[in-house]
C-alpha cells in the first residue's frame, strides 16, 4: 500500500473517515464546545476527566499540511469549571500508510486512557494529583492552600509539645509562648 499523501484529496478523505470511524467505535463523541477549526473527539474516563483527540479533520477532510499532527490529551474539569490538561500522548504524525496512522491512533488512545484511569486522586477533595518539578505529587486543586474556609471551620488542631491543642489558625502568626499561653490558659498553667 502507498504512503499517505497529504496533498491527495481522496487520501485525505479516506484518512478522515477512518479516524472518525475508529474513534466513534471506541465510544468517543464529536465535541462542539472547543471552538476549534478541527474536529475534536472526547471520551469520558471518570467523572470530571476525559480524553480529547484533536484530529486535524476540517470539513470532512484531513488538513493538507504534511507537518500537522494528531494530538491526544487527557483533560480534567476543576472545581471552578476550568479545563486543565494533565496527560498527553506523543503526537501522531500523518506519515506512513493510512492503516499505520490508524494503528498508532488506536494504540495511543488506549495507552492514554489506561493512564488517565489510574491517575491518583486527592484524599481531601477528590482532585487529581500531578507530578511537580521535584517529582512530588500534589493536588491539582491546591486544596491545602484554599482560603475559602470560614474561621469556624473544624480544621485539624495542632498539638504543641504534646500538651493542649491550639487552633491551626493561630500557627504561623508569630505568637510568642506567652501570647499563646494568654489565649489558651490551660497551656499557661502547664508552662508556669
Amino acid at each position: 500500500m502507498n504512503n499517505y499523501d497529504a496533498q491527495n484529496i481522496d487520501q485525505r478523505k479516506k484518512l478522515a473517515d477512518s479516524m472518525t470511524e475508529l474513534l466513534l467505535s471506541k465510544g468517543f463523541s464529536e465535541e462542539e464546545q472547543f471552538y476549534e477549526k478541527e474536529n475534536v473527539f472526547s471520551l469520558e474516563v471518570t467523572s470530571r476527566t476525559f480524553l480529547s483527540v484533536f484530529s486535524t479533520i476540517e470539513n470532512g477532510l484531513c488538513r493538507p499540511y504534511g507537518r500537522d499532527s494528531i494530538k491526544i490529551c487527557a483533560l480534567y474539569v476543576s472545581r471552578t469549571g476550568e479545563l486543565k490538561g494533565f496527560l498527553k500522548s506523543r503526537r501522531i504524525n500523518r506519515s506512513g500508510t493510512i492503516d499505520q496512522i490508524i494503528d498508532r491512533l488506536d494504540q495511543r488512545t488506549d495507552t492514554l486512557f489506561q493512564k488517565a484511569k489510574r491517575i491518583e486522586r486527592c484524599s481531601r477533595c477528590g482532585g487529581i494529583k500531578l507530578l511537580s518539578k521535584k517529582n512530588n505529587l500534589y493536588c491539582s486543586e491546591l486544596c491545602w492552600k484554599r482560603t475559602d474556609r470560614s474561621e469556624n471551620d473544624q480544621r485539624p488542631k495542632v498539638f504543641i509539645g504534646g500538651l493542649v491543642p491550639i487552633p491551626s489558625s493561630s500557627i504561623g502568626k508569630g505568637l510568642t509562648d506567652q501570647e499563646v499561653g494568654q489565649s489558651n490558659p490551660e497551656i499557661a498553667r502547664k508552662q508556669g
